[in-house]
């Protein structure tokens, strides 16, 4: 397979653009379409605003995890009660001490 050669690229435009120009010119061929034109506008600034909201919307949700002084008085202390009780044996499990295994054999 060949390659192109490198001056087979373009060169830049020198001369001034008339953007502004060619979209006077092409607008009565777009305002024919005036319905959907005005709806995809709509949809464009419908996706800007939700591109710049969610951002903001996630720094306020993560805010609003963090926990007051107040809060975290309340929740470290259920943690260790939780931890305490989750620990426990249940009653007649196989690993019981050797005063509960003695007495049962009486």
């Amino acid at each position: 397979m060949r390659r192109a050669p490198a001056s087979a690229l373009p060169a830049p435009a020198t001369g001034d653009r008339h953007d502004w120009q060619t979209l006077k010119s092409l607008f009565p061929f777009i305002w024919a379409y005036k319905g959907r034109v005005i709806f995809a506008l709509a949809c464009l600034v419908a996706a800007k605003g939700a591109n710049v909201s969610v951002p903001i919307i996630f720094k306020h949700l993560i805010d609003g995890l963090t926990i007051t002084p107040e809060q975290a008085f309340i929740v470290v202390p259920a943690r260790c009660r939780c931890a305490s009780t989750s620990n426990a044996r249940p009653a007649g499990s196989p690993a019981t001490s050797s005063a509960a295994r003695a007495r049962s054999a009486r």
